[in-house]
């Protein structure tokens, strides 16, 4: 496998670019641009994650989830997209909903990549929240607590087999840990949490790989790399007085 070296802000008009594209200027572009760089300088697959989309999913679609607000919780159903495109609809209404002090959890359904929530609910920890969310994939159980000083700690664990699980399809997102804990999980979620424990991520290993990239840069898939430059060399230029003059007219 052959890689393209690049830096950060080379990374970033490239992506932003590619996207404008994707999803058009009035599509909150730079938004999903984001969190495909976070997710990409972070380890978690941002750039091969957006190919993925942009392969399976139509453009310029209407990407704000459906909303099914209920006495206990208010519901995502995000239609089985993915959260890179939709993430920001839903932690600005949970944070306006935990902001007013109504602090009902919220529930996710249907949706895919949730670690693209993270750098969406990094701003939380302004407004005194501490964030919680898991969800349960392939027999693992993943959580993702952001802290003061937006400090982050992923973790994964492994769920005994024997465990039942109703959570496969569904991410739920707290406002702190003692809203985490009154919740009733099926399997109990506290029988789990502190067991079998895959991978951690702590803070300083996410800050440590920041840092790395902005010395270092990032290395990226030779065709990863092929595909977006396509994407994002479709761009428009604005038309203005001089670029009429450079296309002849």
């Amino acid at each position: 496998m052959k890689f393209n070296r690049t830096s950060i802000n080379e990374l970033n008009a490239l992506v932003n670019r590619a996207c404008e594209v994707y999803l058009g200027i009035e599509n909150d572009f730079e938004e999903v641009a984001s969190k495909i760089i976070w997710l990409e300088v972070n380890d978690f697959g941002g750039i091969h994650r957006f190919i993925g989309l942009i392969s399976n999913e139509m453009r310029n679609l209407n990407n704000r989830p459906e909303l099914l607000d209920n006495k206990k919780e208010v519901i995502f159903n995000n239609n089985n997209k993915s959260l890179i495109l939709s993430s920001h609809f839903i932690t600005d209404i949970a944070l306006s909903n935990w902001y007013d002090d109504k602090r009902k959890n919220i529930k996710i359904i249907n949706a895919r990549d949730p670690e693209a929530l993270i750098p969406d609910l990094l701003k939380f920890t302004k407004y005194q929240f501490e964030p919680i969310f898991i969800w349960f994939s392939e027999k693992k159980l993943y959580k993702v607590h952001i802290r003061k000083n937006e400090d982050i700690l992923y973790s994964e664990h492994k769920i005994p087999s024997l465990s039942k699980n109703d959570l496969e399809n569904y991410i739920m997102l707290f406002s702190n840990q003692e809203d985490l804990e009154k919740y009733q999980f099926n399997p109990d979620f506290l029988e789990i949490k502190d067991k079998n424990i895959i991978q951690e991520i702590h803070p300083k290993n996410f800050l440590s790989k920041e840092n790395d990239k902005l010395m270092n840069g990032l290395y990226i898939d030779k065709e990863a790399f092929k595909t977006m430059s396509k994407l994002a060399d479709q761009v428009l230029v604005a038309s203005n007085e001089q670029s009429r003059q450079g296309a002849g007219e």
